[in-house]
């Protein structure tokens, strides 16, 4: 400094500083940093005397330290200039020591240049001693910790005080083989457990697992020290095995769902889907959780009471709503062989009630004979257990019998059935209805239903086959008679009551023989006022009153028997309510081989049948005027002759003897006298009659084909 003093001196002595404001600033700086220095003549330029010291900006005065010395600093203008010494101290070495430290706890920071004072930049973080250096972290956060020297240069650090780890959050137990998470708001540190064989934990996430039952202590430590918790690893519920469930019927009280064991202090849940619908505290034995009606899959959880651990069940029960079967009942109606038939649809299984009688109870379908009216219902069951029950009434009103036969049976068993109700105060009776029978088996059957009480009988014809005026079966009255007045009867009320008939079977001794004659009704007078007895059934018997066959009047009140052999007959009109007396013995001989006029006359008025003689006659309609027919028995080809006719057309008809129509034609008679010729070969054999008529003949006889 004195140098410095003496060369402005000698600089002032010998005239060459001129008049300039002086410098202004700092005279001391620290080393490293920088100082502005100003004069109030501007214009001029910035140098120092010693760059190793300091430098400085030539225009702006801006003074830096560049190390610790004194350094002479002009600031020159024209030819003028001024001075001043400034001073560089030096700075403290740089701070070392920890840059954290715990809140709670000192760290010591230190300096190699001695002297210095420590401060805090905020005390509410961190304090600093301020001849030691020792910092004391106070709360979490930055404090900037500074050394200062008497000259002024320091030196600043950050220091971070950091928190304490917290008390450990998170579950203190955990179910075996499950994972729970343990927390701690400090975060970085390390988690570990003291017995890992009850429970290991992640070190850095906290997760830990439940290895076996027991206590383990969890560990969670950070630079600023441990934290704990004791952690209790917990036992499992048992697992056993849900039952039950599938479907049940609609409109039923649903499935049972069941637990095969339990254990005491555990809750049972059962789940539907992730809806709890029931739960039961286990009682050490099979739990059962009732009948559950809404359809689902259903589960089962367990849970221990107080440590809350579960576990799921085996299996699932799955409960389903099935619809009820569509069962219907129907019955055959009036059947075959007095059995009707019980249908049962809809079902894999039956059970009918009532079951007497039934030929199987449990079939679908099923016979029975009803004594009486009877409503029978069927259970029907499906292939799930599922039932629905429907009913049919059969009607056990009913009159039916078999019919059999005397003889060899006919080669069609069709059969006509009439049902006759008889009045016995009055011996009257009344034709009520008429079937076509059905076979049971081979033999013919005949029901009718629904009947009002009374006094019944059952007559029998045979519909084909059998031919009135041959051999064969007569109509036949219940239970094996051709007449009705000696016919078995039945006081029928409201059951099932049986009649049968056994077919009376006659044979025509065969010959030359004819028998023939007229039945008409009325009163009795013999009048004109007679009218033919039409379609009245005429038995030909022997002497033993056997009938042989039968035949029908026609139109006209004729019958006729023919092919005939010599013997002796009686003829026996039938109809009903009528008491016959039959004719007196006719005798066919070699000599008498025609009997005809054997009339009878129907009084209508005492319902007696007998023979008559009409006092006025009755035209014999074999023939009219001069007319023949030739060959009879034919084979097939028949001739017509006439003489004396009167000219014109005629009707040429032939019926079987049962009055059905087997043939028709027109003969061209436009001649007095002639012949034609009809071809009958389409006719099967046996006896017919053959009617021709027009405006002059009235033509009936009997025709016998033989091929």
């Amino acid at each position: 400094m004195k140098k410095i003093y003496l060369l402005m001196l000698a600089l002032f002595l010998t005239g060459r500083v001129f008049a300039i404001s002086a410098i202004s600033g700092p005279t001391s700086f620290c080393n490293g940093t920088c100082i502005a220095l100003t004069d109030a003549t501007v214009g001029g330029t910035w140098s120092v005397s010693s760059t190793g010291v300091a430098t400085i900006s030539s225009s702006t005065g801006v003074l830096c330290g560049v190390a610790p010395g004194t350094t002479v600093v002009t600031y020159t203008v024209g030819s003028s200039y001024v001075t001043t010494v400034v001073t560089c101290n030096p700075d403290p070495t740089s701070i070392s020591g920890p840059t954290t430290v715990c809140a709670g706890s000192s760290i010591t920071l230190t300096d190699f240049v001695g002297g210095g004072v420590w401060t805090s930049s905020d005390v509410v973080i961190a304090t600093a001693g301020a001849g030691s250096g020792v910092v004391t972290g106070v709360s979490t956060g930055a404090a900037v910790i500074s050394y200062v020297l008497s000259t002024g240069c320091g030196a600043s650090y950050t220091v971070s005080v950091l928190p304490s780890p917290s008390p450990i959050g998170g579950p203190t137990s955990v179910c075996d083989g499950n994972t729970a998470t343990l927390t701690d708001s400090l975060g970085g540190g390390t988690w570990s457990s003291s017995i890992p064989s009850v429970a290991t934990v992640g070190s850095t996430s906290g997760v830990y697992t439940g290895i076996t039952i027991g206590t383990t202590v969890m560990s969670y430590t950070t630079g600023c020290g441990t934290v704990t918790t004791t952690i209790f690893a917990d036992p499992l519920p048992t697992v056993y095995s849900i039952t039950g469930g599938g479907p049940y019927c609609s409109g039923g009280a649903g499935d049972h769902i069941e637990l095969s064991a339990s254990d005491a202090f555990t809750n049972y849940s059962l789940m539907d889907g992730g809806t709890v619908v029931s739960t039961i505290v286990g009682t050490g034995s099979l739990l059962d959780f009732g009948f559950l009606t809404t359809p689902g899959t259903y589960t089962m959880v367990a849970s221990y009471i107080g440590s809350g651990c579960s576990i799921a069940m085996t299996g699932t029960a799955v409960v389903t709503i099935e619809p009820l079967p569509t069962i219907t009942a129907s019955s055959s109606g009036a059947s075959c062989g007095n059995i009707d038939t019980l249908y049962g649809w809809g079902g894999a299984t039956y059970t009918w009630s009532p079951t007497a009688g039934l030929a199987c109870a449990t079939c679908g379908t099923t016979w029975v004979s009803p004594s009486a009216t009877t409503s029978y219902t069927v259970i029907g069951t499906d292939t799930v257990g599922c039932s629905s029950t429907a009913t049919v009434t059969l009607a056990g009103n009913r009159i039916y019998g078999n019919i059999t036969f005397s003889g060899t049976l006919p080669d069609t068993l069709d059969t006509k059935v009439w049902l006759i109700q008889f009045n016995s105060s009055d011996s009257s009776i009344v034709a009520l209805d008429s079937v076509t029978t059905c076979t049971a088996g081979t033999v013919p059957y005949f029901e009718f239903d629904g009947q009002p009480a009374g006094n019944y009988m059952v007559k029998a014809k045979l519909i084909y086959g059998d031919y009135a005026g041959t051999s064969g079966y007569v109509p036949t009255y219940s239970s094996s008679t051709p007449h009705w007045d000696s016919a078995a009867t039945v006081a029928h009320t409201s059951g099932s009551d049986e009649l049968d008939i056994n077919m009376v079977y006659g044979t025509v001794p065969t010959g030359p023989g004819f028998i023939s004659g007229y039945v008409t009704s009325g009163a009795g007078r013999g009048t004109s006022g007679d009218v033919p007895a039409v379609d009245m059934l005429i038995y030909l018997e022997n002497t033993a009153s056997h009938v042989l066959t039968y035949t029908f009047t026609d139109v006209t009140g004729y019958y006729s028997f023919g092919s005939l052999a010599n013997s002796s007959y009686i003829i026996y009109p039938e109809d009903y309510d009528y008491n016959t007396i039959p004719s007196s013995v006719i005798t066919l001989s070699t000599t008498s081989e025609v009997a005809e006029a054997v009339d009878f006359k129907q009084h209508t008025t005492t319902h007696v049948i007998s023979p008559y003689i009409f006092t006025t006659g009755i035209a014999a309609a074999t023939s009219s005027g001069n007319l023949n027919m030739y060959p009879n028995p034919t084979s097939g080809s028949l001739n017509i002759e006439w003489n004396d006719q009167v000219s014109g057309k005629a009707d040429f008809v032939i019926t079987d003897l049962i009055g059905r129509e087997v043939y028709r034609s027109v003969v061209d008679m436009n001649a007095t006298a002639g012949q034609a010729n009809i071809e009958l070969n389409g006719l099967n054999d046996g006896m017919y009659i053959i009617k021709i008529q027009s405006a002059s003949i009235d033509y009936s006889n009997k025709l016998i084909i033989q091929h």
